[in-house]
């Protein structure tokens, strides 16, 4: 597998030819159309800033790319999900459970 860096013309090239199919797949995963531009925008940018190479096989690459971010995406929003649960808003002074969940 040979890789290699991709001049930033070269990168347009690629936004240009596939960014909207790209998008339309992110959208599939995203919560709504700005998160699934926003995953597509996420990868290239690493190819623009030279954070990774691109291998033979460019658009399989961006594809799982777009699909690995919006999935990282996805954890992360659950992570803050599940602490947002964790906090407790009223508790009863005796630590006393049942009046906690009535409260």
């Amino acid at each position: 597998m040979a890789e290699s860096k991709l001049s930033a013309d070269e990168i347009r090239q690629l936004y240009e030819r596939h960014g909207a199919a790209l998008l339309l797949f992110a959208r599939s995963f995203a919560v709504d159309a700005a998160a699934g531009e926003d995953l597509v925008h996420e990868v290239f940018l690493k190819l623009l800033r030279g954070e990774t190479e691109l291998p033979d096989i460019p658009l399989a690459y961006l594809y799982r790319s777009v699909r690995n971010a919006a999935l990282n995406a996805l954890r992360e929003r659950r992570s803050h999900e599940a602490k947002d649960n964790e906090i407790t808003w009223f508790q009863h002074r005796e630590g006393k459970q049942e009046e906690e969940l009535a409260l």
